[in-house]
């Protein structure tokens, strides 16, 4: 019997994409989010509330990406899923035919 053929996995291709070591999506949000404030508001209110929400934010989406790094696509995913599903179906079923 022969051996099987073995290729290598690595590790950098799996991973999922972070920046500042979160997930980018939501990172790319609150960089928009944070800039828009201080920006648009013009004083210095505005600019210590936006570094602040840029700190407490880019800490907790830091922490969200140790547990999971695809936590939020993963939540909206379950979103989509009814809160309850029948036992049995229902008349008005759609069924699928297979051959």
């Amino acid at each position: 019997m022969e051996k099987l053929q073995q290729t290598p996995i690595y590790q950098a291709i799996n991973q999922p994409v972070l920046l500042f070591g979160a997930e980018r999506n939501l990172v790319i949000f609150l960089i928009m989010i944070a800039t828009m404030l201080i920006w648009m508001g013009g004083t210095w209110f505005t600019f210590f509330v936006g570094l602040i929400i840029w700190i407490v934010g880019i800490y907790y989406l830091r922490e969200m990406a140790k547990r999971d790094p695809i936590m939020s696509s993963v939540f909206r995913r379950y979103q989509k899923y009814k809160h309850y599903y029948l036992a049995h179906t229902t008349p008005f079923a759609y069924f699928k035919n297979v051959n």
